[in-house]
């Protein structure tokens, strides 16, 4: 059976609420996940906070080759966490990294706490609808 390849986007929240710990623990759940692809999938790691900052690739997605995940994990580890959390600005930005692949996937690993922008559910799914 042929496994179609998976589009991904990784987004990790590194927004001020936490500790350090706790950052390095969303660190170590996104390498688990990368490092689960195969090397036909792609991905990109967006780190969210006050707002959602791809920080691999530059463009697109890139393959999920070890070299590729290794370069997206050590920008992550560079990344200075803090501010708050936007999930709206966070999954538009997310969103569009996968527009029009054949299978889309958005990943969110943190506490789900909009601390800006729509607080709400309803809120929130009506500015993704859009």
């Amino acid at each position: 059976i042929e496994t179609p390849r998976a589009d991904v986007v990784v987004v990790v929240d590194t927004s001020a609420f936490g500790d350090d710990a706790e950052h390095q623990a969303r660190i170590a759940v996104a390498e688990a996940l990368l490092r689960s692809l195969s090397a036909e999938d792609h991905f990109a790691v967006v780190a969210a906070d006050l707002g959602a900052e791809v920080l691999y690739p530059q463009q697109g997605l890139e393959a999920a080759t070890p070299e590729a995940i290794d370069a997206a994990l050590a920008a992550l580890s560079d990344h200075r966490h803090g501010g708050a959390t936007d999930l709206g600005a966070i999954f538009e930005r997310a969103l569009n990294r996968v527009q029009g692949t054949e299978q889309p996937a958005v990943v969110y690993i943190g506490d789900g706490l909009a601390t800006s922008g729509e607080r709400g559910a309803d809120a929130l799914a009506e500015r993704l609808r859009r």
